[in-house]
């Protein structure tokens, strides 16, 4: 409940900066502040009633229109910081110029933010784009082809048909393996029933690996295991599985947020990594499932040769990009963080919260993992 009130202040003092900040120095004649007044009010109450009433059951659109608000929020945030920042340094300068020109400034920057909104939604809604990326491994028998869906949070406003052409594009491109990197089901598992069903059609003859991120952590996290482990996947909870045939060690880890929800140590809910790899064949190249890239904070000197993470979604709505560092050390693709260790950070396949994005298209990664001689 605390937090919900903290959540909610948060929100309505955000609004009332996008206002002052922004839409009053536009709103220069009287019935258009008013109309800006009604159009902020309404889209922080879309916002928390979208977080208090998260497994209230409404109509699709109704669901887009709350989900959307908080990506809405964003765009006019920047935008207001922007046009905030701006009339000052004019004001600096010259009190004329800072009342004639603040008009205009505060016009045109509404327009760029509608611009990117509907641009937003026009990427958040096409198909993801297909990544390709090479990667040689030491020790590998043979080429391998790997498609990896991240962050795809299926909730309710993600349909069964949605699920279903994802698993098309992937089966399309004929992998050997697939990895499932965390943050799949963003909900009650009853919940995302029908559409997380849809994963049983993926097709790798070396098998489907799945592990956790911290959004599976929030609702019936058993439930979720179960389904998976019905659906014939493999779940890594800090375990790994060797592939003889192609000389392949896949280890997953459990995922690092695990402690935010007071699960206890030695359960394999809770990241173990020296248990993740400790039947490893040492002479296999290994490759890490972890859903957040600061897993590599863990490895150490233990021999992981690849990290395949998502859970940034590469800022997902621009510039939100350039706060992901705060978090973790790689926003997007492939890293060598020390010598010989490669890390590749998934955009994601799905969104949270609003179906936006903004120079950060979805993607399914396909990785060609090359035998290095």
């Amino acid at each position: 409940m605390f937090f919900k009130i903290i959540f909610v202040c948060v929100a309505v003092v955000l609004h009332i900066f996008i206002y002052y900040a922004l839409f009053r120095y536009a709103g220069v004649y009287s019935p258009l502040r008013h109309i800006f007044k009604i159009l902020v009010t309404l889209n922080a109450i879309f916002l928390i009633a979208n977080f208090v009433g998260s497994n209230v059951k409404l109509s699709s659109w109704l669901n887009t229109v709350f989900a959307s608000s908080i990506g809405i929020m964003w765009i006019f945030l920047v935008a207001s910081i922007v046009c905030l920042i701006v009339v000052l340094i004019i004001r600096a300068f010259s009190y004329y110029y800072y009342h004639s020109l603040s008009p205009y400034i505060a016009a045109v920057l509404i327009i760029i933010a509608i611009i990117a909104i509907i641009a937003s939604f026009y990427e958040g809604y096409r198909l993801p784009a297909i990544r390709t990326q090479t990667i040689e491994l030491s020790g590998l028998k043979q080429n391998l082809k790997v498609a990896v869906i991240a962050d795809l949070h299926i909730t309710k406003l993600v349909k069964p048909k949605e699920v279903k052409n994802i698993v098309a594009e992937v089966n399309s491109l004929k992998p050997d393996l697939v990895f499932l990197v965390g943050d799949i089901i963003d909900t009650y598992y009853v919940s995302a029933r029908n559409s997380a069903s849809e994963l049983k059609a993926l097709n790798a003859p070396l098998g489907i690996y799945y592990v956790l991120g911290n959004h599976e952590y929030h609702y019936d996290i058993d439930n979720i295991i179960k389904a998976f482990q019905t659906m014939n996947f493999k779940v890594l909870m800090n375990s790994e599985v060797s592939l003889d045939e192609v000389g392949l060690n896949i280890a997953g880890i459990s995922d690092m947020s695990s402690a935010r929800y007071k699960i206890e140590p030695s359960s394999n809910l809770a990241p173990n990594l020296t248990k993740a790899l400790e039947f490893a064949n040492p002479s296999y190249p290994t490759v890490l499932l972890a859903h957040q890239p600061k897993v590599i904070q863990l490895v150490g000197d233990k021999k992981v040769d690849l990290v395949v993470s998502g859970h940034t979604h590469g800022g997902q709505i621009f510039p939100f990009n350039f706060l992901v560092p705060l978090q973790q050390p790689y926003v997007r693709g492939l890293h060598e963080y020390e010598k010989g260790k490669f890390i590749y950070v998934s955009v994601g396949t799905g969104q949270w919260g609003a179906p936006m994005r903004l120079f950060a298209r979805r993607e399914i990664t396909l990785l060609n993992l090359k035998a290095s001689r």
